[in-house]
């Protein structure tokens, strides 16, 4: 199944795969509103090295390398997800936009690259090459038995001058304040203005974005 998303000025062609038992191998509207966000803030990505968690089907990290990224890592734990995000970056970039290679150590100066991980929250991330100078989360918090492992993660991939980008839809407000009451214990969190990224979105009342950074930054 394929479908058509605006993002700013440019429309996306993004394939997905609606499966009962998988929630990657879909399009979810947090990912909308970061990847407009970031084409319309292309500094918060430009020239950086950035890694996206859950990357599903890949928008995010396709805004990120129209927006000017230096190098994208997508990390997911589901193959087919990483199959999906690898075929809409093949359909969404041009020859010459950007080079698929091994991992971040292999990006340059010279030209745009990406590179596909197998990654689950809580294993040792040492392959991905951290720390990232932004992480991307979009629609993460979703399960209340992955809350301490997401927070574990995004500790081991950053440091104190990682700016991450959460997005996120409310739908389950008590285990969402579970989420936050641990992650608050390491980030803080700003929110961002979204007002503009809503368009055509179902629930746009209930969708936030952060910009979050470890609490110990300053030492």
């Amino acid at each position: 199944m394929s479908l058509n998303v605006p993002i700013g000025e440019i429309n996306i062609l993004l394939y997905q795969e609606i499966e009962d038992d998988l929630i990657g191998t879909v399009l979810w509207d947090s990912s909308i509103v970061l990847s407009r966000f970031l084409l319309a803030n292309s500094e918060f990505v430009r020239g950086l090295s950035v890694i996206e968690l859950g990357c599903g089907i890949g928008l995010a990290s396709i805004a990120a390398l129209k927006a000017g990224a230096r190098h994208v890592s997508l990390t997911d734990q589901l193959p087919p997800s990483i199959d999906l995000a690898r075929r809409n970056l093949t359909a969404n970039l041009s020859t010459g936009e950007a080079t698929e290679v091994d991992d971040v150590s292999h990006s340059t100066d010279e030209g745009t690259t990406y590179s596909f991980h197998a990654f689950s929250w809580g294993e040792d991330p040492k392959h991905l090459h951290p720390p990232f100078q932004v992480v991307l989360c979009s629609d993460l918090v979703y399960r209340d038995d992955t809350h301490a492992a997401l927070v574990a993660a995004l500790g081991a991939i950053t440091d104190r001058n990682t700016v991450i980008l959460l997005a996120q839809e409310e739908r389950h407000p008590p285990s969402e304040q579970k989420f936050f009451a641990l992650f608050d214990q390491q980030f803080t969190r700003e929110p961002l203005d979204t007002a503009l990224h809503l368009g055509g979105l179902s629930e746009p009342d209930h969708m936030f974005l952060w910009r979050c950074r470890r609490r110990d930054q300053g030492h």
